[in-house]
């Protein structure tokens, strides 16, 4: 099984570090699932449509456990400075306890065992903290069709809106299960898990309805006009290379 891990800091307005690392491929253990608090058990506020059997806890509530509670008090809106180590380099940003949350709870629920998330593993495996919306929606667009071609399923563009609408219908319903759970499990104590749900949630119906005109907008970027046909090259191509003392790479060329 492959790891890929990603820590977060949380550096508050007091000084006070906060400091959670999630490794993805890292078994979900839990010695006594008896003894979990009730909010984590996984009849407790089930998500409509759960999918899940293995177990008799939520395995999204019982990884989002400690992270909801890293914060302790921070209400939502305060300001605080995060900082994301992953494997190829390194994020920072001012931002807000709910941004800062989101941005970890995304990372965390995409990678789950929730079979709700199942397409969200690619975007997981190399997750970009504090997307733009733009961003959000090149990448999901990218990994579901990246992902259909590696299952050999090529849909076309009416398919692809359908079933974009269908995943992030599904992902609704357990940020709504999920929400439920946290306001048992550590609302009284903080707004910004919740808040940080809620921000994940927004971003997903936003996708939901900007996809079919975000499709035209990547058309746009990768230069397809209406009449779906790849640009041409000027007249005269292939164009004449570079003599040989005008190119710096000529020395390296076959």
């Amino acid at each position: 099984m492959a790891y890929r891990s990603f820590t977060y800091h949380f550096k508050t307005g007091s000084g006070d570090i906060h400091t959670y690392t999630h490794t993805i491929g890292e078994a979900l253990e839990v010695k006594d699932p008896s003894a979990l608090p009730e909010w984590q058990k996984l009849g407790f506020n089930q998500c409509k449509g759960c999918q899940w059997e293995k177990t008799s806890y939520c395995p999204v509530a019982v990884r989002l456990d400690q992270p909801a509670s890293l914060l302790g008090l921070l209400n939502s809106y305060e300001p605080i400075e995060v900082m994301v180590e992953g494997p190829e380099r390194t994020y920072h940003k001012k931002t807000t306890a709910q941004d800062g949350l989101s941005a970890l709870f995304g990372l965390i629920m995409g990678s789950s065992e929730c079979p709700a998330f199942s397409s969200f593993k690619g975007l997981a495996w190399f997750h970009m903290p504090f997307s733009s919306f733009e961003e959000t929606l090149f990448r999901a667009l990218s990994g579901m069709l990246l992902r259909n071609h590696l299952n050999r399923k090529l849909p076309d563009e009416s398919a692809i809106l359908a079933e974009i609408s269908a995943i992030y219908a599904q992902i609704r319903e357990v940020n709504i299960g999920i929400t439920n759970r946290l306001r048992k499990g550590v609302s009284e104590y903080t707004d910004s898990p919740l808040n940080a749900i809620v921000i994940l949630d927004t971003f997903g119906q936003l996708v939901t309805m900007s996809v079919d005109d975000g499709m035209k907008e990547l058309k746009k970027i990768f230069g397809i006009g209406a009449s779906n046909n790849p640009p041409q090259p000027p007249s005269g191509s292939p164009a004449t290379p570079l003599p040989p003392s005008k190119n710096p790479y000529a020395k390296y060329s076959a």
